[in-house]
């Protein structure tokens, strides 16, 4: 089985995940990464073996520990199926910089408190936690050649717009 999902700021691989149910129900193997060492070692702890890559980086825009450079080293496809961002902050950063995978599905954490209407993006930098407007988010799926398909209360769901009449079934 191949390694079909990849998310970040995976705390301890259970909480509030996204991809913990694929992974223990649908077979999923994934790749996790958390920057926080006391979480990275709850998420090894909670890992299912053989099933997830963990990784204890914090995810930087740039440099060494970019997305790209951290993919290339794991057992992941360049268009594997579901990439989940959630850092609380440069989340918008993060998915522009992605530019050697192409997953079929981004699930990537937007700020509800800041009106649709408006486009924001919070600076680029991993101390701030503001987020960025869902605006904001759904303009750089665009430019990256993905749709809105869903939105939770938080979060927001893209494929890319090739794919989008399979996924809304038209």
């Amino acid at each position: 089985m191949l390694f079909r999902s990849v998310e970040f700021g995976a705390w301890d691989g259970v909480f509030l995940s996204n991809t913990r149910a694929l992974v223990e129900q649908q077979g999923y193997r994934a790749v996790l990464i958390e920057g926080d060492p006391e979480r990275f070692a709850r998420l090894v702890a909670n890992s299912l073996e053989g099933r997830v890559f963990p990784i204890n980086a914090w995810v930087a825009v740039d440099g060494p520990t970019s997305l790209d450079a951290l993919l290339v080293s794991t057992p992941i496809p360049r268009d594997f199926d579901l990439l989940s961002i959630d850092v609380d902050g440069i989340d918008i950063h993060l998915w522009r910089s992605l530019s050697n995978y192409r997953p079929r599905i981004v699930c990537i954490e937007f700020n509800p408190t800041i009106p649709h209407r408006v486009s924001f993006v919070q600076p680029p930098d991993p101390t701030v936690q503001w987020g960025s407007s869902a605006r904001a988010i759904v303009e750089l799926a665009s430019a990256k050649g993905y749709d809105l398909v869903a939105c939770t209360n938080v979060n927001l769901i893209f494929t890319p717009s090739e794919l989008t009449p399979a996924v809304l079934g038209e």
